[in-house]
Order: structure tokens, then sequence, then C-alpha cells
């Protein structure tokens, strides 16, 4: 059998880390799967293809069409949109028909639009859409929030400045709507339990078959490493309690929520039952930041972009807790990864977090809700890392993985 899987990058952004994750198990499972990036990052792999660095001048247009649109007709609202009309005719330069399987991931940024995504489902192939964020199945935007017109009819868009019935957001919703309901050999992909029920929910897709299969962890990447040792390597001091956080475009990604972070540690640094002085921050995927390091109330370390994956176990395995205070998440890896090196995670009840993290595996704090985010950090900071289970991980080990994909492969034959 032989596969594609269409991101829009390779290893850049947690998207294509999962898709290169699940790429990479599929080939140690003897399936001949490639992956087709627009923008790459690793270099001279066989199984990674590229489009040509020369585009055509209509495709480049489309790109800078799009950037204009942007900030012509978006809102200053926190959060991402994305037009289903620009892109690149990816099928001009790769020939779709030599695979058995197809699967699009993240493939905004005016790479997939809707007329390539027609031309690759008159193939007849299965296409597999895993969702990565709602943008597939809403008028434009990646993550709704409180908003579920996405259910019904998009309209009064809040991402758009011009407020009207019929926007932009309600023309992409009713175009993908056409689209999806005409194919029936398009399927979708959920991560994460509740972006499965908001897949059923969605207008878009009420005619489409809907699966869960959950994200990978390479475990042989991540695993428990003494405490005292990753320390070590790290040059942090042994006897503190360590809060991790991963802070790439923290101050400005409205997803991230550092300032629930940043605030739930302020109440963590006036609360009389723990020693400041005690507590530091570990802080990756930022160099050092002096907005950030003003704000933090206790001591905070600076790991920088990490792109070794040993690094980040060490990060993980040297810290007492790993915080993620998103507004907005499906089924993030670094939850995944965290737990692999048996370290808590203390975030909020929100997206697919709730299907990782539970009182066995660190703490979940209600949305929004800063003392109980401060409450779930101090718990986990005080509790030993024997006091948890993280039996549950080894469900998210390539394995049990890709026999999920197998079974879904067999299934769409059958069917």
């Amino acid at each position: 059998m032989k596969l594609l899987h269409i991101n829009t990058n390779d290893i850049s952004g947690g998207a294509a880390i999962a898709a290169y994750r699940l790429h990479k198990a599929m080939r140690n499972c003897n399936i001949d799967s490639e992956l087709l990036a627009l923008h790459q990052s690793i270099k001279d792999q066989g199984d990674i293809l590229t489009l040509p660095k020369t585009l055509t001048p209509l495709d480049l247009y489309h790109r800078l069409k799009e950037k204009i649109w942007s900030t012509i007709y978006l809102s200053n609202k926190q959060g991402r949109f994305s037009r289903f009309k620009f892109g690149i005719k990816v099928t001009k330069y790769i020939d779709i028909s030599k695979y058995n399987v197809i699967y699009l991931h993240w493939v905004n940024d005016s790479f997939i639009n809707y007329q390539v995504l027609k031309k690759i489902l008159k193939s007849g192939k299965p296409v597999f859409w895993v969702l990565h964020d709602m943008f597939p199945i809403t008028g434009g935007c990646h993550h709704s929030f409180d908003c579920d017109k996405y259910q019904s009819v998009c309209n009064y868009c809040p991402y758009i400045k011009k407020k009207r019935k019929k926007d932009i957001s309600f023309y992409q919703q009713k175009k993908k709507a056409k689209i999806f309901n005409k194919y029936k050999n398009l399927f979708f992909i959920s991560p994460s339990k509740w972006l499965f029920d908001s897949i059923k929910k969605s207008f878009v897709t009420k005619t489409n078959k809907v699966f869960h299969i959950p994200n990978i962890i390479p475990e042989n990447n991540f695993k428990p490493v003494d405490t005292l040792f990753s320390r070590d390597c790290l040059g942090l001091e042994y006897n503190k309690k360590i809060i991790l956080f991963g802070a790439d475009s923290a101050l400005s990604n409205p997803y991230k929520g550092f300032e629930y972070f940043s605030l739930a540690l302020q109440a963590l640094a006036i609360d009389p039952k723990i020693k400041r002085d005690d507590i530091e921050v570990l802080i990756f995927g930022s160099s050092y930041n002096k907005t950030i390091a003003e704000i933090l109330p206790f001591k905070t370390h600076f790991l920088g972009k990490l792109s070794d994956v040993y690094s980040l176990n060490l990060a993980y395995n040297a810290a007492n807790l790993f915080c993620v205070s998103s507004l907005a998440d499906n089924l993030p890896n670094t939850i995944l990864e965290s737990l692999a090196t048996h370290t808590p995670v203390v975030g909020f009840n929100i997206g697919g977090i709730p299907d990782l993290v539970n009182l066995k595996t660190g703490y979940l704090a209600n949305y929004k809700d800063i003392d109980d985010l401060k409450n779930g950090i101090m718990k986990c900071l005080y509790s030993s890392k024997l006091f948890f289970d993280f039996s549950s991980i080894s469900n998210y080990s390539a394995v049990p993985i890709i026999n999920k994909h197998f079974e879904m492969i067999e299934w769409v034959k059958r069917n």
C-alpha cells in the first residue's frame, strides 16, 4: 500500500509534528508512506517530498493575495481565520494516481484550496482529513471558542471586520458543505473526543464518516530519566520545585493562554503555604524574553527552541510538572510528551486536554479559573511523581495507533 500525507510544514508546528510522527510510524510498519510539505525543514530524506522552489506566477499570486486579503478584511480579534480559495496546484507537481490512500493534515497558508481538494477527491482514492484544529468544519476560523454557528449557519463572523449575514464565512461554509457532501470518498479523523463530537455536529460534515484516532507519542524519544541527572545536564539546581511551560509564541498566540499562566503563578507566589525562593520556572520554545521574565514572579530559565528531542526529554524530566494553559487545543503533542516522561500535567478542561489529563496524570482546572489553575500547580508541585499513574500513555504508542489506522482503511475498503 502506497500512502501520501500532505501538510503545510514537515516538522514545524504541532500539526506538522503529529503528521510527521504518523508518517514515520507507518513506514516503520512497512507502509510505503511519503510526506508532502510546502515548507521543508528536513533535508535529504527521500520520503519527504517538497514542491519546486520556483512556483508558477499564479501560485505565488494566490499566496500573496491571501496575505493582502487578511490584512484588509480581518478584524483585530485574536485567532486565525483562513481562506479556502487560495492555493497551489499540487496535482501539477505530484502524481496522485500512484497512491492508494491520501491523508490531508493542516493544509492552510495558501497550500490546498477547494479546487485542489476536488481534484484529489476526483481521483476516487480514499481521502482522510486529519483535523488538527477546527478549520475544515467552520466557515474559516481555526478555533470557534464559544461560537457554535459552525453547527448551523456561519455569518456575522467576529473574525471579519464587516458584519454581514452573508459574509465570507457563510460562503466558505456553503462551499465546504457542497464538496464534502458530494464526495463519499472523503473521511475525517479526529485525534480528540472533543473534536470528534464537533465534527459530528458540524453542518458541513453531517454526511461524512468520522473516525477517532489519537496522535502518536514516540516512546523511544520520550521516557523517564533521572530528575537529578536531567537538571545537571540543563544546569538547574537540584533542590528547587520546577514548573515547565512551553512559550513558543506565548505572547502573540491567543490559544496559549499565557496571561492565565502568569496570573496563576502570581497567585501562587503570595500563598503563605509556599516558599517563593523554592520555586523556579523553566521555559522552552523561547529564548530569553524580558517581558516574560518580568511578568513571572519566580526565577525563570529560558531553554530557547529545542530542535532535538533529547534536550526536550531532559526538560520534561527535570520538571515537577508541566503546565498547559491553552484556551483552545486539540490533543497537544506536548502533553503526550510530558506524560511519556512521567511528569504530571496541569491544564484547563478544554478541547482534547481532558482526554489525557485527570487526577491520575495531573490536574484538570476549570476553564479560565486562575485560582483552580494555581491549586492544580500547587498540588502537582508538592506531590511525588510516584503518586501519579501514567500507564494510560501506552495507548498512544505507535503500534496500537497504527493498528487503528489499518482497521479504518480496511473498513473503508469493505464499505
